[in-house]
């Protein structure tokens, strides 16, 4: 897959296990601007993606402490649609969208800072996509490769 930048969001829930231990759901949503130029820029434009998942974080001091280095490991599946540029031949026709679905998996280390209602965090990543090789509209996908990456996240949370 080409460098792309995603923009959309996220929302979470979670439940903590203990005084250590937290997991939850998620579902996500967003956009993906494709590297101009790109093999997969040249064939599709702007996938949209739709991303639910299930995460667990483990903190190295108690929920109740305002710093909070952990360590958190997510996996998703999420579903990618895009327009093509131009019509896509299939058997006979053509289509002129089409999608695919995806599976996800990623580990991160991160400082979380704990305030009464409202907590920050930033923390890097490790993980892989896999792309289905075959889009849902039976395109072969040479297109959006399977990609393993590191990456940054920041973020905002609402503490209830």
């Amino acid at each position: 897959m080409a460098t792309t930048i995603r923009t959309g969001g996220e929302l979470r829930g979670t439940m903590v296990l203990d005084n250590y231990n937290s997991v939850g759901v998620s579902v996500g949503g967003g956009v993906m601007d494709l590297q101009p130029g790109s093999h997969a820029d040249s064939i599709a434009f702007r996938p949209t993606v739709l991303r639910f998942g299930v995460t667990g974080e483990h903190r190295f001091t108690p929920v109740h402490v305002v710093f909070q280095p952990y360590v958190s490991a997510e996996f998703s599946y999420f579903w990618m649609g895009w327009n093509y540029r131009s019509p896509m031949p299939v058997g006979s026709g053509t289509i002129n969208s089409d999608s695919t679905s995806n599976l996800e998996g990623s580990v991160g280390a991160g400082l979380k800072i704990r305030l009464q209602h409202l907590s920050v965090f930033g923390e890097a990543r490790v993980g892989g996509v896999w792309v289905n090789a075959v889009t849902d509209g039976g395109v072969d996908n040479a297109f959006f490769d399977s990609v393993g990456y590191v990456g940054l996240r920041a973020g905002l949370i609402i503490n209830f």
